[in-house]
């Protein structure tokens, strides 16, 4: 298993173990899920304690991932963070290996070739395996010759690749999930490429809420029913026909007593009124790591909850941040940060935010407008105390990293182009 460590000593224990959580089994009469394997509970709990040495619990993982997939159960759950000691390609794969009926992803890149040939392998063996890429990825000429490599190879084998684009001219597919057998999903920051996976700070998730899955298939179908064949896509494509997205509304969330949804989708399905509900509920404290970050609601919410005594933090990455309204924060008095990827290399990549140490979002959502208006996305809410446990420790690492911003840090230079308001981020960037 590789090992990207972001951290050492006693804080990377206390990180790994926080960012490994797994929830009680619970049985289903539709049959188990091969889940990724994990470091057993004991150990985790162990390596918290200090009863169990790093080298000891690491040891014990590579047993477990060399050992037979069986157990694993929808209500589980689990928070991945690259860098902190995972290959989560290997995790992502292990899952495909363990379906039995279907897998229907959504996803922005694929360039992975382990996650490539465990889709055709699966294929292969009779899982309907059904794959919406986004068109601007799949076809960087516009419409002529598939990219080279993974995608090739998985359309070659037949698996069923379907493609549809974004709104205007730099609207994108970016979501990054896959619901497995219908009953487990993953999701979260990271593109299914070898940067996300090794170079860019990011999260994954797992879940197997019944709700919150509903509500991804849901969304999933609606998109795939307004997608193209690879054969139709060659001639070009259109933003496809399509209204708002399906609510997520099959499981909900509580925070401060309001009401929210388990996840939100783009285009148009309300996720930037969401976060600001959420920023304007907060009483404590707000942490936010983002890679991307043009949304003047969420920026002025933000504002006006230090202006009533919130403790805000902002954490964004260093190459985005010029063409970021972070400075509107920084004048404001609230605290930003930026940071690259591991090691210096890559971006930060991450979108999620902890709200009073009480709520974490986190998804493919960038706050932007191209994000809430242009984009297809999704945003997750959670309230597990474990998964707040988890990015609030991931947060905390990040931002001490991070080096505080000053004015030309989140001042675009003149010689650069005027930043895509409406886009995820700037042509060409990791999304």
């Amino acid at each position: 298993m590789k090992s990207y460590m972001r951290r050492s000593g006693a804080l990377g224990s206390l990180a790994f173990v926080a960012a490994l959580t797994l929830s009680a089994p619970l049985s289903s009469p539709a049959g188990d899920i091969a889940w990724p394997g994990m470091t057993d509970v004991r150990t985790l709990n162990g390596m918290a304690t200090g009863a169990v040495g790093f080298g000891a619990a690491r040891s014990l993982q590579r047993a477990a991932a060399a050992a037979p997939r069986s157990a694993s159960v929808p209500g589980g759950m689990a928070n991945y963070f690259t860098g902190a000691g995972t290959d989560i390609s290997s995790v992502i794969v292990q899952t495909i290996n363990g379906a039995r009926s279907s897998i229907q992803a959504a996803l922005y890149e694929l360039d992975l070739d382990n996650i490539a040939q465990a889709f055709i392998a699966a294929h292969n063996r009779g899982v309907n395996v059904q794959i919406l890429m986004d068109y601007s990825y799949t076809f960087p000429n516009h419409g002529a010759d598939v990219r080279e490599g993974s995608l090739r190879a998985l359309i070659k084998a037949g698996v069923d690749v379907r493609v549809i684009r974004g709104f205007n001219a730099y609207g994108i597919q970016h979501n990054k999930f896959a619901v497995f057998d219908g009953r487990l999903l993953e999701t979260g920051s990271m593109n299914w490429s070898e940067n996300s996976n090794t170079a860019d700070y990011n999260n994954v998730i797992f879940r197997g809420d019944p709700g919150l899955v509903k509500s991804f298939v849901g969304y999933w179908s609606w998109m795939w029913s307004a997608a193209s064949t690879i054969k139709e896509a060659e001639r070009g494509l259109s933003a496809p026909n399509v209204g708002k997205p399906p609510s997520g509304y099959d499981a909900a969330r509580y925070f401060k007593g309001q009401k929210y949804p388990a996840a939100t989708f783009s285009p148009k399905g309300a996720t930037t009124y969401r976060l600001v509900d959420l920023i304007n509920a907060s009483q404590s404290t707000i942490d936010i790591a983002m890679f991307a970050f043009t949304s003047q609601p969420v920026a002025q919410a933000l504002v006006e909850a230090k202006n009533r005594g919130v403790a805000v933090r902002f954490l964004l990455d260093k190459s985005e941040a010029p063409y970021s309204v972070g400075k509107s924060l920084l004048d404001a008095g609230i605290k930003v940060k930026i940071l690259s990827g591991i090691s210096g290399n890559g971006v930060m990549h991450d979108k999620f935010g902890v709200f009073d140490g009480q709520m974490v979002e986190t998804g493919s959502y960038n706050y932007t407008n191209g994000a809430a208006f242009s984009n297809f996305e999704n945003a997750v809410y959670e309230t597990d105390p474990k998964t707040i446990a988890a990015f609030q420790s991931d947060f905390d690492a990040l931002y001490a990293k991070g080096k505080p911003a000053a004015a030309d840090d989140l001042t675009p230079p003149s010689s650069a182009q005027e930043p895509l308001r409406g886009g995820a981020s700037r042509p060409g960037r990791p999304r």
